[in-house]
C-alpha cells in the first residue's frame, strides 16, 4: 500500500492528477478485493486503475479475474479481450 501512496504523492507534485487518483484507486481496491475477493467489479476497477499506472501484467491479472468471477457481463470480458 505504501508505495501506491508514494506514487501517488509523487505523481501530484507532477501535476499528474489522473495517475495519482489511479494510485489511490488500487490502494482502495485492493482493500476492497481484501475483504470480499470475489467482487468483479472491484477487480475490473483495480485493472482499469493499474492500467492508468501502466502495469499491464497487473491490469490484465485483474480484468480476467473479473471476467472470470462475472462471465455473463460483457464489459468485463470487453475490458479483458481490450486491455483496457
Amino acid at each position: 500500500m505504501s508505495n501506491y501512496l508514494n506514487e501517488a504523492r509523487r505523481l501530484l507534485r507532477q501535476k499528474d492528477c489522473l495517475r495519482a487518483a489511479a494510485a489511490l484507486d488500487v490502494i482502495a481496491m485492493e482493500e476492497i478485493l481484501t475483504e470480499n475477493p470475489d467482487d468483479a467489479d472491484a477487480w475490473a476497477t483495480l485493472g482499469e486503475a493499474r492500467g492508468r499506472l501502466h502495469e499491464s501484467a497487473g491490469a490484465m491479472a485483474a480484468y480476467r479475474k473479473a471476467a472470470e468471477l462475472a462471465p455473463d457481463d460483457l464489459a468485463k470480458r470487453a475490458s479483458l479481450a481490450w486491455g483496457h
